[in-house]
């Protein structure tokens, strides 16, 4: 599962994530809080997953975060992310003028205009060749967020779609 939000990309974290990002000898080659996340987690309950912000897809909106990679998010807007559901609940439900999203454990964030990150969305798919702001489990959680199972891959909250032609 991945989710894409103002080009940054978060996934779950897994031993096939790591597998993928640092090849066969991932055990030795993947940062230490990585690996103490995947064997000790941050969980509370049981089915809690840890969210890493896996990668940026440089746009004007995420300037200046493009280095970072493979970094556990702890909170959005000061909300624990419990799962990648979450965090898309979280985006989605976002009625703050930014997204903030914390990274612990040296107190990094990654902020971005809330409006900025969905008027681009569509453009930083398409400058990556990406058809989808998220994989199809997360698509179908957002579609029930919005109350419309017809709306189209990477759609905001309901009526956003329209405004983000609208602002082009």
């Amino acid at each position: 599962s991945f989710a894409i939000v103002g080009g940054l990309v978060f996934v779950t974290l897994s031993e096939a994530f790591l597998r993928s990002e640092y090849g066969d000898e991932w055990e030795s080659k993947a940062p230490i809080l990585l690996m103490e996340r995947l064997v000790n987690g941050l969980k509370k309950e049981v089915d809690d997953e840890v969210v890493v912000l896996s990668q940026v897809l440089a746009h004007t909106v995420n300037v200046g975060y493009e280095t970072i990679v493979n970094c556990v998010v702890s909170t959005l807007n000061g909300e624990r992310v419990t799962d990648l559901k979450h965090l898309v609940r979280l985006v989605h439900t976002n009625a703050e003028p930014y997204l903030t999203f914390e990274m612990p454990p040296f107190g990094e964030a990654v902020v971005l205009d809330a409006r900025e990150a969905r008027a681009c969305e569509a453009a930083i798919l398409e400058q990556h060749n990406i058809p989808s702001a998220m994989s199809a489990d997360l698509l179908a959680h957002a579609r029930e967020l919005d109350g419309d199972a017809s709306a189209p891959p990477g759609a905001g909250p309901k009526g956003d779609v329209g405004k983000r032609r609208a602002r082009r």
